[in-house]
């Protein structure tokens, strides 16, 4: 069990010093040019319709079930399931108030068996809401994306929304990540 807190504790100070990192990076470029407030817009706008999704009692419903069988995608860690570049990129140009919640690491490590879940699971939930990372937002498990697939209507809102928010993620940490090593060189006033 010391094993799991020290990863624990060590990832989140990873998580933490990427963060602010990246804040920097963005605090450097603010204000957004307007492709980029687009940009934004709809991802956050996909994010939210992909939220909404989520939280169909259907699936919330197959959720319950598997989160009190013991099991969940929560508690499937991966290097998949996790904070990603994309992720911090986009809550941090979304809010650049935003500060990453602290874990319960205790909590952690009491529903485990030697094996890590998401550092953002709390006893409540995702500590991070509206802000997880896009792997929770476009997963679905075998009975929530078998319901999803059903639901023509549900279909095209997941794949249309996921396209949206993958590929404008990657698009905005490259327009980003371009536009700070320009103003890197550029001469301060």
């Amino acid at each position: 069990m010391k094993d799991l807190e020290e990863f624990y504790k060590n990832y989140y100070i990873l998580l933490k010093k990427a963060t602010e990192k990246t804040k920097q990076i963005i605090e450097s470029i603010v204000p957004f040019d307007k492709d980029q407030e687009k940009l934004i817009k709809k991802i956050k706008n996909a994010r939210q319709e992909l939220v909404e999704l989520f939280n169909h009692p259907k699936i919330i419903n197959y959720c319950r079930r598997c989160h009190q069988s013991g099991k969940g995608c929560c508690k499937q860690t991966s290097e998949d399931v996790n904070l990603k570049q994309q992720d911090v990129i986009y809550i941090l140009a979304n809010n650049l108030d935003f500060k990453l919640p602290e874990p319960d690491i205790k909590f952690l490590v009491s529903i485990l068996d030697k094996r890590p879940a998401c550092i953002f699971l709390s006893k409540k939930g995702c500590l991070l809401q509206e802000n997880r990372p896009i792997i929770c937002l476009d997963y679905y498990c075998s009975d929530g994306l078998s319901f999803v697939l059903n639901s023509l209507h549900l279909k095209e809102k997941l794949l249309e929304n996921s396209q949206v928010i993958n590929w404008g993620s990657l698009e905005l940490v490259q327009t980003i990540i371009a536009r700070h090593k320009n103003t890197k060189y550029l001469p301060k006033n």
